[in-house]
């Protein structure tokens, strides 16, 4: 995914899928016992609050130029895997 334009439009569509599944897990969470619902509404607030500087990353990244490239598309790469593991945990507590 060295591509810029590539890489960015792989990461604008994982977006548009965790905007989707985070639908989903806000769905969930209502329908949730008391106790889970206190686990959930706190990872999903997490969840949010990663996506939100996710999002203000990518914007960064749209508009860097050649040099800033290269270091935005690192922290955007850890970024993109701090925002996975987040949607991970939080279906893993839903299936519980």
């Amino acid at each position: 995914m060295t591509d810029r334009k590539e890489f960015i439009d792989e990461v604008a569509a994982q977006m548009k899928k965790w905007d989707d599944d985070l639908v989903v897990l806000e769905n969930r969470t209502v329908e949730a016992n008391t106790e889970l619902k206190s686990d959930l509404k706190q990872k999903l607030d997490e969840l949010k609050q990663k996506k939100d500087e996710f999002r203000n990353k990518l914007e960064e990244l749209q508009s860097s130029g050649k040099d800033a490239w290269d270091l935005l598309n690192n922290e955007i790469k850890k970024s993109y895997e701090n925002i996975k593991e987040a949607f991970e945990e939080s279906k893993k507590i839903m299936k519980n």
